[in-house]
């Protein structure tokens, strides 16, 4: 048995020469941006903050519960959120309150970090079938979520914008409160007779005080 050899014929388009001083051609992974875009090739990337992410699943709760606390924390700074948790009355709020030992290393880390999203997910909703006398039964349903909580890093910009929130919130509430007392002192001078005044005013404080709660 004899091996013959078979000569394939060589095409120096095929291969690049090394040496030769070639152009360089566009790589076929880049984009290519769309003419008229506005864009160039050295546009400087805008730097996101950084962000942290924890999820809590299988929480044997409703969903609508743990969503109401889920939308009080929402918006909020960490600290805030603990401390609005703390004083909270609801039996979700433990379970919301659970969150902070999932990426609390992590927050270390971080500047100021308010709660970007904080959302309830549905899971598997068990079916239980609870038998009763004379043959009788119900299902019930046994519902289960999922919580997941975003937060990511304050910028200089947002931070003063909420420390300028808080200072208008304050002087607005401080205002309230003392037009507040002083309406409710004038009420008492009325009740007890020290201080006379109109039908009209009497409806007008009644009305004013309604608005407040």
């Amino acid at each position: 048995m004899t091996l013959t050899t078979r000569e394939f014929p060589f095409h120096g388009s095929c291969l690049q020469d090394l040496s030769s001083d070639a152009t360089p051609i566009a790589s076929p992974l880049k984009p290519i941006l769309a003419i008229g875009s506005g864009k160039n090739e050295n546009q400087t990337v805008v730097s996101k903050p950084s962000t942290v992410k924890a999820v809590l699943k299988k929480i044997k709760q409703s969903p609508k519960k743990v969503n109401l606390v889920a939308a009080l924390v929402r918006g909020m700074r960490v600290e805030d959120a603990l401390l609005q948790m703390q004083v909270t009355v609801k039996q979700a709020t433990q379970t919301v309150y659970q969150w902070k030992d999932k990426f609390y290393q992590l927050l270390l880390s971080l500047h100021l970090y308010p709660t970007v999203e904080a959302f309830v997910g549905k899971e598997f909703f068990k079916k239980i079938i609870s038998y009763h006398a004379k043959g009788k039964c119900v299902v019930k349903v046994k519902p289960e979520c999922r919580l997941t909580v975003i937060v990511r890093e304050m910028t200089t910009e947002e931070e003063m914008k909420m420390a300028r929130l808080r200072v208008e919130k304050y002087h607005r509430l401080s205002k309230r409160e003392s037009r507040l007392g002083y309406l409710t002192l004038l009420s008492r001078l009325i009740q007890f007779g020290t201080v006379e005044v109109s039908p009209r005013q009497k409806v007008k404080e009644r009305t004013y005080l309604a608005s407040l709660y």
